[in-house]
């Protein structure tokens, strides 16, 4: 398994830079797409998806083919996972 015991680097905030260009994840949020390696033709289900970094990475990795199916518990998650869709 994974496990920060540290902080490997301290980000400035943003103030807005870039609103909408990018999306900043810890490290954990970034690895879980690699480590689960899909492919193309997978399916995939992320049960606790918001805000929807890990699904769009994901869905990345997959060359914007198969599927991924992103949920959360309330509709205010879900709305939120939308956004970055």
């Amino acid at each position: 398994g994974c496990r920060m015991t540290e902080c490997v680097f301290r980000a400035p905030p943003l103030n807005g830079v870039l609103h909408g260009s990018m999306y900043v994840q810890n490290l954990p949020s970034m690895l879980i797409p690699h480590i689960l390696a899909p492919l193309p033709t997978d399916s995939v289900l992320d049960m606790c998806a918001s805000p929807g970094g890990k699904a769009t990475h994901t869905a990345t990795l997959m060359g914007g083919k198969g599927d991924v199916l992103a949920l959360d518990r309330t509709e205010s998650k879900v709305n939120v996972i939308r956004q970055w869709a």
